[in-house]
């Protein structure tokens, strides 16, 4: 086989719904349909199969049964696994990408001679959300310590936003460069009547749509607040949550509060092309800062208006309304101001969604950026 320009590797299952997963993906993507000679190796586990570009995985049988975020004992196995991968594949390319944690210090470990940190979030903040509220202080310590151990061994640093960049300078005096995930728009899309329709949603009703994983760093309580408060004053707005989770524990949430929460399956393109077809606005909160939303490129890139807590959108100019971080009254507030917006202010709003898509998450401008951290990688190993 020929030698790759490029050689990404993530520990992490693949292909899924998940945003990680997602950005990854086109990233790979794009340099494949720009000509470069690159692959993906990731767990033996996924739903589905990748038919874009090369997608690689070990030839063993661990293939964790979850496919959420966070830590395991089986995601430690399959990371064994990932690694005697690695040290095989590595030497027929001229650089790897390591996406994240697990795969970074899999690089270092097996001292890699060119390889490149890609940090999707910061550790400190988001580590402990995944672990029990007494353990959260060790955990933010050593998700910290983790951050800026692995952005100072790398030889190159990048980051999947604007704020993981500046906490990666704040933290460790590197200049992380900054990868726009190249999120391309999808081709057809159901009208929102056919979708309403597939999904059993009333034609009269209007739809906020979350569409995403469960975890607690989503900062989601705050969204069961602001829909009780919409329908205060909106009667018909109620709630389309798009999953891959185990939706129990939200649903009663909802519930209780009287939200008239649908929820959906996020599985296939088909599935999350439905849910954006019969969305009035996307809504997308954060817990936890660090790493960037990519359920909001998504919905933007599908036409749909945005309403985005502030930590979410991570540095990112895009297009929509922002609304304070962890405030219920604010989103519910956003929320209301998008669902009453006339046809012009939604036109204007699509236009300049349009032109940020096209201008700063195109596949040239991503294409450039890894370019310029890779040579800054060869540089600063001569």
């Amino acid at each position: 086989m020929p030698r790759l320009d490029t050689l990404h590797v993530a520990a992490l299952p693949y292909p899924t719904s998940q945003g990680t997963q997602a950005a990854i993906g086109c990233m790979v993507d794009a340099l494949a349909r720009e000509g470069r000679r690159t692959a993906l190796l990731t767990y033996a586990s996924g739903v589905g199969r990748e038919s874009r570009f090369d997608h690689r995985a070990p030839a063993g049988f661990v293939r964790p049964r979850s496919l959420r975020s966070g830590p395991s004992l089986a995601k430690i196995a399959a990371d064994v696994e990932l690694a005697i991968a690695l040290r095989e594949q590595a030497r027929d390319a001229d650089v790897v990408i390591a996406h994240h944690v697990e795969a970074a210090a899999i690089a270092h470990a097996l001292r890699l001679p060119r390889w490149v940190f890609v940090a999707h979030t910061t550790l400190g903040p988001e580590l402990p959300t995944y672990l029990a509220r007494g353990l959260g202080p060790a955990a933010s310590r050593i998700g910290r310590a983790l951050d800026r151990w692995l952005a100072s061994v790398a030889p190159g640093v990048a980051a999947i936003s604007t704020h993981v960049a500046r906490d990666i300078a704040r933290t460790t005096s590197r200049d992380a460069v900054v990868l726009p995930v190249p999120i391309a728009r999808p081709i057809g899309r159901p009208t929102r009547d056919a979708a309403r329709k597939a999904l059993a949603i009333d034609a009269a009703d209007e739809v906020v749509l979350y569409a995403g994983n469960l975890d607690a760093y989503q900062g989601l309580a705050v969204l069961v607040d602001a829909m009780a408060d919409l329908r205060a004053s909106r009667p018909r707005a109620r709630i389309l949550v798009a999953t891959e989770s185990d939706p129990t524990g939200l649903r009663e949430r909802f519930d209780r509060r009287g939200s008239r929460p649908r929820f959906v399956s996020l599985a296939s393109e088909q599935d999350r092309a439905l849910c954006h077809a019969a969305a009035d606005v996307a809504v997308v909160t954060r817990g936890a800062p660090g790493g960037f939303s990519i359920k909001l490129l998504d919905a933007v890139a599908r036409e749909v208006p945005v309403v985005a807590m502030r930590r979410a959108l991570s540095g990112e100019e895009i297009p929509g309304i922002e609304v304070t971080d962890d405030d219920a009254v604010s989103l519910a507030r956003g929320l209301g101001t998008s669902l009453g917006a006339s046809a012009s202010e939604r036109d204007s709003r699509r236009a300049l969604a349009s032109h940020h898509l096209a201008t700063k998450h195109d596949a040239p401008s991503f294409v450039r950026a890894l370019d310029v951290v890779i040579a800054r990688t060869h540089e600063g190993l001569r």
